[in-house]
């Protein structure tokens, strides 16, 4: 096989697949930064304006925050055009896998069904999830180099394959990387090979000693860091791998079938018996898919395990990630859509009817295209975007605490109390709720009902140092000086390099040597 022929031939789709992704994302350029991960993780970033320690971090979502910082500062317009770009190059690397490992028309429909999927609208639309196509880029590049060497047995593209591997470890160095190494085991058992070859399992020990390497270097510190970020940021408890299996595998399965509710959040809140009964049924049904599949066609069970194998950080058995997000699937929607795309072929095959395929795929793509269309609306602000999480999350205390936010930003103080009580009705101890809204009645000199809600939050999070700062800030107002010294003084102890505690310690004892 040609490789650059392969290119060269079919220019004529990446211009189509194109063209057909900016339809449904063009409203993606004029949206803004989405509070919370966009504040944190960019602009409030240290590593963001720090060029040359980004440089030296080896991490390439961190260089890219930096140079882009340094060449435009907080231009929302040029972080969208990245992540509209690698998605576009991702979806034309995707065309071309699904050509060298089935052909032309698996193709064409597996990309144009990637393109515009709903479900990669989180990856491709949110300026924090670009780490998410960063990997893309490394994973299917890995994938096609390794499927041009199983159908050439030239050695060079098995090497690159591996290199491609380890370069994606040291450069992205995230876990969600290691997925990569599951799909193309999967991939080569299942698709490429007849039988499964335990046999030829010595030829997977580089991608092997690659991923022990990370796991030794980087993995047991990254996923200490994010089992505490789960549990102090967002407030989420461990919960056993068997408990939150059932729920993962039918939000995988929902999202990919019918990606009506999209949410940044799917946090398993509030779920009946009756609900979680069906979430381990379609679990079970899965479960007899595959094996069914293993039997019966073989490339149906490889593609859906490499599915699976994309959300591989969520089987953890200590919990590293959120039980499932959309970002999470971006990768694996190549492999739903290839599924779709021989389904529709043999549906066609059956029904000796030559125009099936094309209809199904149009229809298929208009919709999803529509969705997508609808979905990247929900993207331009905080406050669309949170709006729609509470109605598809409506129990979540997380979503109204960050509604709350959005519609302070906007000084719309009356709607962002309500948010904040809802979130603390949701959950009493919401110590960010509570301190949030303690802020607002402080920014509204409501200063009794702010002292109030600040005192439960800092309760409820004895290190919340932002709440003993606040109640420094009451008591500086009302002319109470020596309790507000010992205000600034505790924010101080809890948080050494807070610099406006050591000002506001600064201007009190100011005040107080002025006394007669």
């Amino acid at each position: 096989m040609r490789f650059r022929k392969l290119i060269l031939g079919n220019l004529d789709i990446f211009i189509l697949l194109a063209l057909v992704i900016f339809v449904a994302y063009f409203k993606i350029f004029f949206a803004g930064f989405i509070s919370g991960d966009d504040f944190v993780g960019f602009m409030q970033n240290p590593i963001t304006h720090d060029l040359t320690g980004a440089y030296k971090s080896l991490i390439l979502h961190s260089i890219y925050y930096a140079t882009a910082f340094k060449l435009f500062g907080y231009s929302t317009f040029v972080m969208h055009t990245v992540s509209f770009t690698l998605h576009v190059v991702i979806t034309w690397l995707v065309f071309i896998l699904m050509y060298i490992m089935f052909d032309k028309r698996v193709a064409l429909i597996t990309a144009f069904l990637f393109a515009v999927h709903p479900v990669n609208s989180e990856a491709a639309s949110w300026v924090s999830s670009v780490g998410y196509l960063i990997n893309g880029i490394f994973a299917f590049t890995t994938l096609i180099f390794y499927s041009l060497y199983k159908k050439t047995a030239t050695q060079k593209y098995f090497w690159l394959s591996a290199a491609l591997y380890g370069l994606a470890l040291i450069f992205v160095r995230s876990p969600w990387v290691v997925s990569t190494f599951a799909a193309l085991v999967f991939l080569d058992q299942f698709v490429f090979e007849k039988k499964l070859n335990f046999k030829a399992g010595a030829k997977y020990l580089p991608f092997i000693v690659a991923s022990l390497v990370y796991g030794i270097l980087f993995l047991k510190q990254e996923a200490a860091t994010r089992v505490t970020e789960l549990s102090a940021t967002f407030g989420l408890d461990a919960t056993p791998l068997f408990n939150r299996l059932p729920y993962t595998i039918y939000m995988m399965l929902k999202l990919y079938l019918l990606p009506k509710g999209l949410s940044i959040f799917h946090e398993g809140l509030g779920i009946s018996t009756t609900s979680y009964t069906v979430m381990i049924v379609s679990s079970l049904a899965f479960g007899m898919w595959l094996i069914y599949a293993w039997k019966k066609h073989r490339v149906l069970a490889g593609l859906s395990l490499a599915m699976v194998s994309s959300i591989l950080p969520t089987f953890s058995p200590v919990q590293v990630a959120f039980f499932i997000a959309e970002r999470y699937m971006y990768f694996g929607t190549a492999f739903f859509s290839a599924i779709v795309a021989i389904l529709i072929v043999k549906a066609q095959e059956k029904f000796k009817h030559k125009d099936l395929a094309l209809t199904l795929t149009i229809a298929l793509v208009i919709l999803y295209t529509l969705r997508t269309f609808v979905r990247i609306n929900d993207w331009q602000n905080s406050k669309n975007l949170w709006l729609a999480t509470s109605k598809v999350e409506p129990t979540s205390a997380r979503v109204f605490n960050n509604l709350g936010d959005a519609y302070g930003n906007e000084q719309n103080f009356q709607k962002s109390v309500e948010a904040f009580q809802r979130a603390i009705e949701l959950q009493p101890n919401y110590a960010d709720a509570l301190h949030n809204l303690g802020n607002t009645y402080l920014q509204l000199g409501q200063l009794d009902l702010a002292e109030k809600y600040l005192m439960q939050s800092w309760q409820a999070n004895p290190y919340l140092y932002q709440a003993t700062f606040k109640l420094g800030i009451i008591e500086y107002q009302k002319g109470n000086l020596d309790k507000a010294l010992d205000y600034f003084t505790k924010t101080a102890k809890l948080n050494p390099n807070y610099p406006e505690a050591q000002q506001a310690i600064q201007i009190v004892n100011g005040l107080k040597s002025q006394r007669p």
